[in-house]
């Protein structure tokens, strides 16, 4: 069959039947026939233990052939590997749009990726650097090392001045 003929066909401008008319032949007789040959691959597939689409491929010397059906475990592995890749994918595209500054981090994203990837759920010290961060987390990779640095260095001079507070609290009981 014409490739222009498969598409006409497909466009519904002509039928199986033209097709057929055109060759000589009868579309009736070639349906019969197909049949037929389906039957025929069934029952040998089914005798020697293949499956039904192995024998109905057309090979040319080369090709390669299809491999053995997987087994469960190829199937689950696939799938896992799949899923681990849209679950990238999504973790990616979040980024750049947090990045971009399409898209503000909220606790909610947290919560969904989390439960889609099969991790904890958020714990206390996750909860409070949100509540740090004003109800929104700043991603690490935006900060540069002096910034980050810089934040330490704040963050232990805050905890020096608690522990004098506290000791100047106990010397007066």
């Amino acid at each position: 069959m014409r490739s222009a003929d498969i598409e006409d066909l497909r466009a519904g401008l002509i039928t199986a039947t033209d097709i057929t008319e055109r060759r000589g032949e009868s579309y009736d007789d070639i349906v019969i026939q197909r049949a037929k040959e389906l039957a025929l691959l069934k029952k040998v597939a089914e005798d020697y233990g293949h499956n039904v689409s192995e024998l109905a491929i057309l090979t040319k010397p080369g090709d390669m052939l299809p491999t053995e059906t997987e087994s469960e475990d190829e199937v689950e592995h696939k799938k896992a590997v799949l899923n681990f890749e849209t679950l990238k994918a999504k973790f990616d595209s979040y980024g750049v749009g947090v990045r971009a500054g399409s898209i503000t981090p909220q606790t909610d994203d947290e919560t969904a990726f989390r439960a889609e990837a099969g991790l904890p759920a958020v714990g206390d010290a996750v909860k409070k650097a949100w509540q740090d961060d004003g109800g929104y987390r700043r991603p690490i990779t935006l900060q540069s090392g002096t910034e980050s640095k810089a934040d330490i260095d704040v963050a232990d001079e805050d905890n020096n001045n608690n522990n004098t507070d506290t000791t100047d609290d106990q010397d007066m009981v």
